[in-house]
């Protein structure tokens, strides 16, 4: 039973549609509905119980849901208050924070032994195998399907990927070619995570599968994720301060490395256009749009508060709006899921948190990763090469893309992120000795 769960678990999440909605049925509820239903039934199995909080990092991380969950429940509550309206669909955020707990800590619990984690690996790698081929087809048009089914499963990209247009994005079933990207992303570190640990090239050939993968969906930030996590993979996992440790790295992150900048010069320009960008981005437009969108939002921070102060300036008034305005600072405008208060879109999602919950929205979200690093000072075991590498790479996607804000790509991390904790199952006694000497 536990291994029929983990499988259907890693289909709903890696090949459900994440643009589906039916019947008032979307990704996110469908999604969190399941997350709940095994989250009750591994409790009344006595799996779900005090004694896995004995693990420091698991108990660190779940203080750290904890405090984001007070902190997303308490701007929303004190917003709705002042704005003396109550938007029903403003504290679904709430629920968003459950849902992500509930999938990080069901696959800590079904990942609890090496049968499980074979299950696990061979689905997670034949979905996103899956993914790749149908990317792949649907980046050349192959026998005319995306006329057949883009339009349902990415309307906004349908005409790109049809008529022969010139410069197509790959989305495979995601739906958005820069989700797509970092799907693919988080697919190519974990490859190489367990190339790492068990030295088989097969692997390292699904690592560099998935990073063509990435330049089919041509996502330049899902990319540097990419490649900076895979040098803090290979740095946490491979250095030390011994002469072996360092030659250990540079030959593991030279063979990488090369094999990198193989892919980036030799691939054809309708794979690799956009990815070479990165080069200039200075002088892109759709970068610029990005820093002149963020300079427009802190802008529009300071005209709302000259505005204000024009309509009243009474020093009664005055004095109010600048507790308001420092009350906005600390627990931000609440979710906003009507965008009554902002009207444009975020590229920027530290930007969406810092406008939704203040800076303690921001202090909350990075205290979620950053509590669970306390634990390598109790002397906790967990894989932190992987854990780091997957915060670095989450972290730099978010300057110009949504992470937290999309089911999908913040529940594979929850899943990746439950694997680190699981260092004794993911570990390969074979590589480790050969470490050890």
């Amino acid at each position: 039973m536990n291994n029929l769960i983990i499988v259907l678990y890693n289909l709903l999440i890696l090949l459900l549609p994440y643009n589906l909605n039916y019947l008032g049925l979307s990704y996110s509820k469908i999604l969190f509905l399941f997350s709940i239903i095994i989250y009750i039934y591994l409790i009344l199995k006595k799996r779900i119980n005090k004694d896995i909080f004995k693990n420091k990092v698991f108990k660190y991380i779940s203080i750290g849901f904890f405090i984001l969950f007070v902190t997303i429940s308490f701007s929303t509550c004190i917003n709705a208050i002042f704005d003396k309206k109550i938007i029903l669909s403003n504290f679904f955020e709430i629920l968003r924070v459950i849902e992500y707990y509930t999938i990080l800590t069901n696959y800590y619990i079904l990942l609890s032994d090496k049968k499980s984690f074979k299950y696990f690996n061979i689905s997670f790698i034949c979905i996103l195998l899956f993914n790749f081929i149908i990317a792949f087809l649907q980046f050349h048009n192959i026998f005319g399907l995306n006329e057949l089914y883009v339009k349902f499963i990415a309307p906004t990209q349908f005409d790109t990927l049809v008529n022969g247009y010139k410069y197509p994005r790959a989305v495979a079933l995601i739906g958005n070619p820069n989700e797509f990207g970092m799907y693919m992303s988080f697919g190519a570190i974990y490859m190489l995570y367990l190339n790492i640990k068990s030295n088989k090239y097969l692997y390292l050939i699904l690592y560099l599968m998935f990073t063509f993968g990435v330049y089919l969906a041509s996502s330049r930030t899902s990319y540097l994720s990419l490649i900076l996590g895979s040098g803090m993979l290979i740095i946490f996992h491979y250095f030390k301060f011994t002469k072996v440790g360092i030659l250990n790295t540079f030959k593991y992150g030279f063979l990488i490395l090369l094999l990198q900048i193989i892919l980036f010069f030799s691939l054809p320009d309708i794979y690799s256009w956009r990815i070479k960008t990165i080069l200039n981005i200075n002088n892109q437009v759709s970068w610029q749009e990005r820093l002149d969108k963020n300079k427009d939002f802190f802008d529009s921070l300071n005209d709302s508060d000259d505005n204000e102060a024009i309509i009243d300036d009474t020093e009664e008034n005055i004095s109010s709006q600048k507790e308001i305005k420092e009350l906005t600072f600390l627990i931000g405008n609440g979710p906003d899921k009507l965008k009554e208060k902002h009207f444009d879109f975020f590229d920027n999602e530290w930007l969406k948190i810092f406008f939704n919950y203040g800076i303690l929205g921001i202090l909350a979200y990075i205290s979620l990763f950053i509590l669970p690093i306390v634990s390598i000072i109790k002397k906790s075991s967990f894989d932190y090469g992987l854990y780091g590498s997957l915060v670095l790479s989450s972290f730099i996607y978010m300057i110009t893309l949504a992470i937290y804000n999309n089911s999908l790509l913040f529940s594979i991390l929850c899943i990746l992120i439950a694997i680190s904790f699981n260092a004794k199952i993911s570990n390969f006694k074979k590589i480790n000795k050969s470490k050890n000497k």
